[in-house]
């Protein structure tokens, strides 16, 4: 009982939150409105269990994308940053295909709640145990290949800027 309001809870400030992210005209507020987002997602991914995957949340996207947001703002001035206000007829479009998709996915689904099989070896699942033992053992080549087109982005964007600054 106690879980399911704090899911509810949860699921309705990311709601809320988001939305508030998309319709606001305000930037910085968005980005503010963001940060919140990410926290109850990640309260939502501790709920079920998936503890790495909270704390990863919490680090990589309320810790360091979205402070690259709030510094590419401050970046370009506060003065700049309103949006457009009249992109709410587009925003309720998307959000009607979301939830129409989202009512399929339920009917397809049924009521009855399904349970994840337990793996072989008898490891809980979301745990930074396993995630490691996943992501470099069985999962290795394409971790690798990952970080080298990330250094490839990576060297692309540095060249890109050196040669826009010599102009």
């Amino acid at each position: 009982m106690v879980d399911a309001l704090i899911f509810y809870v949860l699921s309705g400030v990311c709601l809320a939150t988001a939305t508030y992210t998309v319709m606001t005209p305000r930037a910085a507020y968005g980005v503010l409105s963001l940060l919140l987002a990410m926290f109850a997602l990640s309260g939502l991914f501790a709920l079920l269990g998936a503890q790495f995957l909270a704390a990863i949340q919490i680090l990589i996207y309320a810790g360091a994308i979205l402070v690259l947001f709030l510094f590419v703002l401050m970046l370009i001035g506060f003065q700049r940053q309103e949006t457009a206000r009249y992109g709410w007829p587009k925003a309720l479009l998307v959000c009607l295909v979301v939830l129409s998709l989202l009512y399929q996915i339920l009917l397809l689904a049924g009521t009855q709640a399904r349970t994840l099989p337990v793996p072989e070896n008898g490891d809980v699942v979301g745990t930074v145990q396993t995630v490691g033992r996943l992501l470099f053992a069985e999962y290795v080549l394409p971790f690798e290949i990952i970080s080298l087109i990330l250094l490839a982005a990576v060297l692309g964007v540095v060249y890109l800027a050196g040669k826009t600054s010599s102009r």
